[in-house]
């Protein structure tokens, strides 16, 4: 979603971010739907596995209620995903703040009445967290209408323009996910003006659409290999929640509250994959319309800089305040004195695995922003291969599981640095790095 709609945003190409936008937010509901009627009819024996020895028949329904609460809302909160993406790809940052802010005073007071007053437990966490994500995606959806009623209403005023007598016309541009009227002048206003009458009227582009057959087709070769990158993710992180449950219940739940506080963090990481696929898009669109190498290839490496210097400072501030806090403040996090131990002897492979992550994010990025899906289909392949021999042959203990995520984000830095640098940096205007201009794409994206 991010890369197509920065390219749609960077080509001032209003029409085809009203199309794409509608579009990636009817596949999002409608994966999000999907999660739902798995999680339904295919949770416990879900759940069962991702637990396997350490499961008890307490543990597994407090789970599975968990679990389809939360899933009830899946298709809003796939779609606020999507939604936050096309904010972000506008350069619309207080949007997504304003929804994380909402979010979480929705899911704290959630808490503080269900859990606290009416004594729901987990159902009621649940219930809390769900309301938070109806609530985030509400804000960001808003945010999204009214983007959208501005590009139609760009598009209309362009539509004018051009079929307008006069020495000037009006040309509706998008310039930071706004559109604005660019005058220009007209040589031949009369076959302007005769050629516009015969245009058809452009079809209303609704908020939620989901593609035709044809722009479905197109959106396979794309969206395919992106949904498989994300599938693998998800498979390869929760291997080693599964490779934990055969250390025991006190190991496993070391892991589980671990595990919590490496994703919070990465989230600092994850906004430099944002940022990569937004700017670089943009670089390399201004690199084909302006057909001059050395300024674009001056503009790309002050760009790849600006980011790798972004990334050392969020990757040092993780690495820091997580080794600290998982040595000092474990007992803010459970009572266990083992589970406390455990966390404390564990942190320096985790901080590690959190340093590397924004670089990693950074060039994963690049290679969305550049369409590379096929590499990143492989690699991830061979990676998710890797993570998997290592936690079956080479994992004996649990300082091991996170031993392997470590070795895991170093495989994925070493291959994603390596592509960016011989396909992007090192050569931008080459012809693979050019399709990402060509008009010959769907409107429907990866998220």
């Amino acid at each position: 979603t991010t890369s197509l709609i920065a390219q749609a945003r960077a080509k001032g190409d209003i029409r085809k971010l009203q199309v794409t936008s509608s579009q990636v937010l009817g596949l999002a509901a409608f994966l999000g739907a999907i999660i739902t009627t798995v999680v339904f009819s295919a949770g416990r024996p879900l759940l069962r596995w991702t637990a396997g020895l350490s499961v008890t028949p307490e543990l597994l329904r407090l789970s599975l209620d968990y679990s389809r609460i939360r899933s009830m809302v899946s298709p809003l909160a796939i779609m606020g995903l999507v939604a936050q993406s096309i904010c972000l790809a506008c350069l619309d940052t207080t949007t997504p703040f304003l929804a994380v802010l909402a979010a979480s005073l929705v899911n704290v007071f959630g808490d503080l009445y269900l859990v606290g007053q009416r004594n729901m437990g987990i159902q009621g966490a649940a219930y809390a967290t769900a309301a938070a994500s109806v609530t985030s995606t509400a804000v960001l959806m808003a945010s999204v209408y009214r983007k959208m009623k501005e590009w139609r209403e760009a598009e209309t005023t362009n539509a004018t323009s051009n079929g307008s007598s006069g020495a000037a016309a009006g040309i509706a541009k998008v310039i930071d996910g706004s559109p604005h009227l660019v005058m220009r002048n007209e040589t031949n206003n009369s076959t302007t003006a005769a050629a516009s009458k015969k245009k058809k009227k452009k079809k209303h582009v609704p908020l939620v659409s989901f593609p035709d057959r044809a722009s479905l087709l197109k959106l396979i070769p794309l969206a395919g290999p992106m949904f498989f990158v994300i599938v693998a993710k998800v498979i390869s992180y929760s291997s080693l929640t599964v490779r934990a449950t055969d250390f025991g219940v006190t190991v496993l739940a070391t892991h589980n509250i671990m595990i919590s506080i490496f994703f919070f963090y990465a989230c600092f990481g994850d906004s430099i994959n944002m940022s990569s696929q937004t700017f670089l898009t943009d670089v390399l669109i201004k690199a084909k319309k302006n057909k001059s190498n050395d300024p674009n290839k001056r503009a790309l490496k002050m760009l790849m800089k600006r980011l790798l210097s972004m990334s050392v400072g969020i990757g040092v501030f993780n690495f820091s305040v997580v080794r600290w806090i998982l040595r000092n403040l474990s007992g803010s996090f459970t009572k266990e004195a083992a589970i406390s131990k455990l966390m404390s002897e564990n942190s320096t492979y985790m901080a590690m695995a959190l340093l590397l992550h924004p670089f990693i994010m950074l060039f994963e990025g690049a290679l969305i922003a550049t369409e590379d899906f096929n590499f990143l289909v492989g690699t991830y392949t061979m990676t998710m291969g890797l993570l998997f021999g290592l936690l079956k042959l080479a994992t004996g203990s649990f300082p091991d599981v996170w031993r392997a995520l470590f070795i895991f984000q170093i495989i994925r830095l070493a291959q994603f640095s390596t592509r960016v640098w011989r396909r992007t940096i090192r050569s931008p205007s080459s012809k693979k790095d050019d399709s990402i201009t060509d008009g010959a794409r769907a409107p429907p994206a990866s998220a």
